[in-house]
């Protein structure tokens, strides 16, 4: 089965919006209410990644199977205030069937050698913490918790994350795949 990593366009958007959605409901299920995970709708998610798409400042790849968007992952200048050398993975999904493919590595990979090439010395990224699956993931690429937590409050839900972190030359050292491979997604 052949798969690809490139950047996305706004035809992927739908793709990525029901990527999304569906990875969410299955990715926090237990973890989160389902009232909550109900309330994210396909349209909604489309009309940002849509934007998303257009915006010069971030880097939205999707990984693709036979043609057909199967996982996305966006790339930002991080958002916090302690990291301007930093970029951000702000959402990496797959759809729930295409886990543990390697998909979700290659993603990350393609990200790391975008942020090489954008001059970011680390990539963060927030995940929940009681994720404990996506903990795990983002461990065995290098990732490390920095000690830095938040919490955000949605309506009567209280979103406890966690912020990971890994130096870009030193990840892409690691790598197998060469990075101009990588930085023309």
């Amino acid at each position: 089965m052949a798969s690809m990593i490139r950047s996305a366009t706004t035809s992927d958007a739908r793709s990525i919006a029901e990527i999304h959605v569906s990875a969410w409901r299955a990715a926090y299920q237990g973890i989160l209410p389902e009232g909550y995970l109900n309330r994210f709708s396909v349209e909604k998610r489309e009309q940002i990644w849509k934007g998303a798409c257009e915006q010069d400042d971030s880097d939205l790849l999707v990984a693709t199977t036979r043609s057909e968007v199967v996982g996305f992952c966006h790339l930002t200048p991080s958002r916090d205030q302690d990291s301007e050398d930093a970029g951000e993975i702000t959402s990496i999904y797959l759809a729930p069937e295409q886990k543990r493919r390697g998909l979700g590595r290659a993603l990350v990979e393609a990200s790391l050698a975008l942020a090489s090439a954008q001059g970011f010395e680390r990539i963060t990224l927030w995940v929940l913490v009681e994720n404990l699956p996506a903990r795990q993931f983002y461990e065995a690429l290098g990732f490390r918790p920095d000690g830095m937590l938040k919490e955000e409050t949605d309506g009567d839900v209280c979103l406890r994350e966690m912020r990971y972190q890994i130096r870009v030359n030193e990840a892409l050292q690691r790598t197998l795949i060469p990075t101009s491979v990588l930085a023309s997604a």
